[in-house]
């Protein structure tokens, strides 16, 4: 399958909950108790490796972090940990090993868990901190997003001559198995027009 908006292949892949990603996570609710404040900024509020900052972004396909937002816009560079985040760094949950993406979205997951001890060899506990605010969220707040890189090619809106771009949207039909469907969708009017479907 090939992108209509880039022209590069479409794949679905697969991100584990691996030590790395949870160990970023871990700084990030160091820095959350430090500052009491559920609002990191991932430069200026906490010190991730390299490896950690290009990964960190993974999180939010397991839906342990979220981008903060203001207004209704994100703030770049800011993350919020989520209620779901502190409970598996808690050890109060299990979550699958991986999640299946697909276009930069959740499309499915495997049916193994994980706990915080399974991941690290040993766990990572905390104590609770009923005043510190954790952002709650579920995993369909990730099955759906507007793919960032814009057309080469402008693509105007017949509404308004904004420009439109691609989106996405998933829903499972049966175990492990997504219908995707994908829409041309104007940020400025919300016109949105279905332009196919694929099943994967």
């Amino acid at each position: 399958m090939i992108c209509e908006t880039c022209g590069s292949p479409l794949r679905k892949y697969s991100v584990p909950l691996s030590l790395g990603i949870v160990q970023a996570l871990i700084k990030f609710h160091k820095a959350v108790v430090r500052a009491n404040l559920n609002k990191i900024h991932l430069q200026h509020d906490i010190n991730l490796t390299k490896n950690e900052y290009n990964n960190f972004q993974k999180l939010r396909y397991h839906v342990l972090v979220v981008k903060y937002k203001e207004d209704g816009e994100h703030l770049a560079g800011y993350w919020l940990l989520t209620r779901r985040g502190a409970d598996f760094l808690r050890g109060d949950i299990m979550l699958p090993k991986s999640v299946q993406v697909f276009n930069n979205k959740l499309v499915g997951k495997s049916a193994e868990v994980v706990s915080i001890k399974d991941v690290i060899k040993g766990g990572y506990f905390f104590e609770h901190q009923e005043d510190i605010k954790y952002e709650e969220a579920t995993v369909e707040d990730v099955e759906v997003a507007l793919i960032s890189k814009k057309k080469r090619r402008k693509n105007p809106c017949p509404k308004c001559e904004g420009e439109l771009r691609i989106w996405i949207k998933s829903k499972e039909i049966k175990p492990d198995v997504f219908k995707v469907e994908k829409y041309n969708f104007c940020e400025s009017c919300k016109y949105e027009i279905k332009i196919g479907v694929d099943n994967v």
